[in-house]
């Protein structure tokens, strides 16, 4: 088992040079950038298809089964054909003996087996055949017990061939995958003759062009049919709504369990059906970037319990131990784990009024806002969203607000919406707003505009059973059943919401006027009525004639409850500017920035303690939506947190378990975004 000295070359400083440059070309340090150095980045090596009909790629939209993983694995040929080039070029040059002497120090005292192991351990990192037949050997000759044979054996299982892998079938998710890709590779470093630059990057060409065409493909093909016979068959969903609960622990969706199950049978498999739940949308870049060590951990055990541990003359009384240990592996390196110690972590937004579907329309069709994407959301902190009808409530509709709810839901963040519009009778869903509310989950009260040109002007008995209804509703569902009042700039201010106290015997704390700080006269009568006991909601991007943080620290000063004051975007509405004779003379759409904004005014303009300025955009929305296990950072309550700089600018948002923002930017983003 030993290797001749005579056989071996040295290390230079050439093949450290080699090693570290390797690592920062697969590493991703330079994919940003825009100076010369770029050319030291695999991705932009790898460079991109032309456009075709408007798409970055050759394969065209909706394709399904096996001509669409095809050309979806010829999409990927490219980068096992480069990076396998690239690893040629840095053995040629000595790195890889480099990265042995590197690692091999390291690596030797971690299984507890004796050093001479170390060959069939650095072996196996390529091939696990001929590491099983070290193992044998090692037994044969008497270096290793029949325990250390097991022990070995299990690891050269759950980590069989994991360099040769992951440039292999791997290479199928690099494009996808949110992390550096770096890795170490070694061979037997016996000399041999020497070649220039260009004939080695060749010889590693034609060997990925080889794992492109005789393994990448067809595992990539057998994975595209497996899922499309899976959503034929109604299989994939039902196995996704099965799994989903236990896939949940990780912040994934429950298809990714098919990806683990492939795995079982074969590690190309695997990474296969990954590929093509992402080419697909049902998993994202995350997703996969989390999946991707389960899948090599996995170790293939129906494979290998012949290829390695019968190879190595394993006793099969391990075999049940060691396919175990490798299932906790694979899943064990999919719990995720975050180093919070120091940061400023606080609990999601909690965003109540929201135009998903958009808003507008108050200039003609062209004016209709699109549809909000979950991107736009989670990058504002929002974690928990409740969305709503506006002026249109004749070409938008109730039915489809509940469906983007649904979506939103199973992309990552929690959910609910309002039935109803601004004008009365309500539009709903089962014809009544009692019904809707008590009897559709995502439901949780209704909407409508008072004190508003743009109303339909209702008499008070309609408000009134308007929010009696919405009250019963809530009852009967076990909801809040609340009532939300769009308020304009009419001198009404807020006379139509108090005569439903006069006329019906709803709670004040049922009733939220939002939109209070579009004008003087109107924010002073909800001060007095939050005095009261009611809540009131301010609109974070309403920065004229009050802006969302001089509203709050006003009323903290009025010595208003400050438990009855809540924030909220109104975002992806329109934001019309009528003159004085009602005449539309502008119009915008709301964003989401303003949240994250008016915390940090708060803190840092008007100083309040953060954990004060947070309730209006976390606890006390949740006390008011009945939502208990929102809002707040607790034992039983969901896991949605906010990771801030010091200077409360938002790092990475986690929503229920699953991180959704990280460094700022979206990690998780909508079906078709």
């Amino acid at each position: 088992m030993s290797a001749s000295s005579s056989g071996e070359e040295k290390v230079t400083w050439v093949g450290y040079l080699a090693f570290v440059l390797t690592i920062v070309f697969f590493s991703g340090f330079f994919a940003k950038s825009t100076e010369w150095w770029r050319v030291l980045d695999f991705t932009v090596l790898n460079g991109s298809f032309g456009p075709v009909n408007g798409a970055l790629t050759f394969r065209g939209e909706g394709g399904t089964g096996a001509k669409d993983g095809f050309l979806f694995a010829l999409e990927l040929a490219p980068s096992v054909i480069l990076s396998l080039g690239i690893i040629a070029v840095t053995e040629g040059l000595g790195g890889l003996r480099a990265a042995q002497q590197v690692m091999t120090p390291i690596l030797r005292p971690l299984l507890g087996v004796p050093g001479v192991c170390s060959l069939a351990l650095i072996a196996n990192l390529q091939n696990t055949d001929a590491a099983a037949g070290m193992t044998k050997e090692l037994t044969d000759e008497g270096a290793i017990t029949d325990r250390e044979r097991a022990i070995f054996a299990t690891f050269q299982t759950s980590g069989s061939a994991i360099i040769t892998n992951y440039f292999s079938s791997g290479a199928a998710l690099f494009t996808f995958i949110t992390v550096p890709i770096v890795v170490f590779r070694r061979k037997k470093m016996i000399a041999q003759p020497r070649k220039n630059i260009m004939d080695m990057f060749i010889d590693g060409a034609r060997r990925g062009f080889t794992i492109a065409t005789t393994s990448l493909l067809p595992n990539v093909v057998m994975a595209f049919v497996i899922i499309q016979a899976l959503k034929v068959t109604g299989l994939l969903d039902i196995v996704g709504n099965i799994c989903e609960p236990i896939m949940a622990l990780w912040g994934l969706p429950g298809a990714a369990a098919t990806v683990l199950l492939a795995s079982v049978m074969s590690m190309g498999g695997g990474v296969g059906v990954c590929a093509s739940l992402v080419a697909a949308g049902t998993l994202n870049g995350h997703d996969a970037t989390v999946l991707l060590p389960a899948i090599y951990l996995m170790g293939n055990p129906v494979q290998n319990t012949g290829r390695c541990l019968g190879t190595a003359g394993v006793n099969p009384k391990y075999y049940p131990h060691i396919i175990t240990v490798c299932v906790i592996n694979a899943l064990l390196s999919i719990c995720p784990e975050t180093d919070l110690a120091g940061a400023v972590v606080c609990p999601g937004f909690i965003d109540q009024h929201v135009h998903l579907i958009g808003g507008g329309g108050e200039a003609g069709p062209h004016t209709r806002t699109p549809e909000v994407r979950l991107s736009a959301l989670v990058a504002a902190g929002i974690t928990s969203v409740v969305g709503l009808l506006g002026t249109d409530g004749v070409t938008r509709h109730p039915e489809s607000l509940l469906a983007k709810t649904r979506a939103l839901e199973h992309e990552g963040i929690s959910a609910w919406m309002l039935t109803g519009a601004y004008g009365l009778p309500s539009p709903t869903i089962t014809g009544s707003i009692e019904k809707d509310v008590a009897l559709i989950d995502k439901i949780i009260g209704v909407k409508c505009a008072i004190s508003d040109h743009r109303s339909s002007a209702p008499a008070d008995d309609q408000l009134a059973n308007m929010a009696a209804q919405s009250r019963v509703g809530g009852l009967l569902g076990a909801k809040a059943g609340i009532s939300v009042f769009h308020l304009g700039n009419s001198p009404k201010l807020l006379e139509p919401l108090l005569n439903i106290l006069n006329n019906a015997d709803v709670p004040r704390t049922k009733l939220l006027p939002t939109h209070v700080n579009r004008d003087q006269a109107l924010f002073l009568a909800a001060l007095d009525y939050a005095r009261d006991g009611g809540y009131i909601d301010i609109t974070t991007s309403i920065s004229e004639p009050i802006d969302a943080a001089t509203a709050i620290a006003t009323a903290r000063e009025a010595q208003v409850p400050f438990n009855r004051l809540t924030l909220s975007s109104d975002g992806n509405g329109s934001q019309p500017n009528f003159d004085a004779n009602g005449n539309l003379v502008g119009i915008g759409v709301a964003g989401f920035e303003s949240l994250p904004q008016t915390l940090q005014q708060l803190v840092s303009r008007y100083h309040l303690p953060l954990e004060e300025a947070l309730l209006p955009f976390t606890r006390n929305v949740a006390e008011f939506l009945g939502l208990e296990h929102k809002g707040r950072l607790a034992p039983g309550c969901d896991a949605d947190f906010l990771v801030l700089t010091d200077d409360l600018k938002i790092r990475e948002v986690w929503a229920k378990g699953r991180q959704m923002v990280c460094e700022g930017a979206a990690c998780v983003k909508g079906t078709f975004e």
